[in-house]
């Protein structure tokens, strides 16, 4: 079988043996997005309703045919499992996903239980790996009409992968100030804040790596910053922990993570 490579960072496409395939129906595709992210059979009446809610069983089951149809044309008849009234995408060589090999690079690392601010460098070099595939988040700009069950499961991975995103780069951020990379920790942690501004670990963060390169300013404005979002978005003021780093900058005291 050829190479199939899906993309679902960013808006959903796919390539085969390299070539770029266009999916033209929405629904085709969310049908391969929800395939190829949860890796198992479903059944046929299920995969109709999640996506076409309104039409009743029979056309539901007429109209996933033919989506099914399609895809078989785009990715190779040969990557689809049909087994009675079970649909799936077929496991095997060349089959590569992007979110699938960014959870399971996360999944490497944190098999070696290092603490946060430790990193081996097999264990960095699959971090830096693993951030460099989010380029946007889960199917960023897709919608479809009219399937709030498919939307929530949407938002649902979003969030969720949004999230270990997050984890990732604020263990990237530490590992490499370990190494006293600090201007790559800091363009990670930027990063991050940015996906999370509320985050005062990420402002924290950010405020020990600017100090730690002697620019004092910067650090002093990112707590700043983090102060007006969480009283502007939270009503609320930045912890203890935060305030006593700010301090602790200003009457310039050692800050080096």
């Amino acid at each position: 079988m050829p190479d199939l490579v899906i993309f679902l960072f960013g808006p959903p496409r796919i390539a085969l043996d390299g070539i770029p395939m266009p999916i033209e129906r929405h629904k085709t595709l969310a049908l391969l997005a929800y395939l190829a992210l949860t890796r198992q059979p479903h059944g046929r009446d299920a995969l109709a309703a999640l996506l076409w809610p309104d039409l009743g069983p029979g056309h539901g089951r007429a109209v996933l045919r033919n989506a099914l149809l399609d895809l078989s044309h785009a990715i190779d008849k040969e990557r689809l499992a049909l087994t009675g009234d079970w649909v799936a995408l077929r496991e095997g060589p060349g089959l590569h996903v992007d979110v699938t090999h960014f959870c399971l690079l996360l999944a490497d690392v944190q098999a070696h239980h290092h603490p946060l601010n430790r990193s081996c460098d097999g264990c960095l070099a699959a971090l830096a790996e693993a951030v460099a595939l989010c380029e946007a988040d889960f199917l960023n700009g897709f919608t479809l009409r009219d399937t709030a069950e498919f939307d929530a499961w949407q938002t649902y991975q979003t969030e969720r992968l949004r999230l270990a995103l997050c984890g990732a780069l604020e263990r990237l951020a530490w590992g490499l100030a370990e190494r006293r990379d600090y201007p790559a920790a800091i363009g990670h942690a930027q990063r991050w804040a940015w996906l999370d501004p509320g985050s005062e670990a990420a402002c924290r963060c950010l405020m020990q790596f600017y100090a730690a390169t002697g620019d004092r300013a910067a650090a002093a404005h990112q707590y700043r910053v983090c102060a007006r979002i969480l009283a502007e978005g939270l009503d609320v003021a930045p912890e203890p922990e935060t305030i006593a780093l700010y301090e602790a900058l200003v009457a310039k005291r050692g800050c080096s993570p």
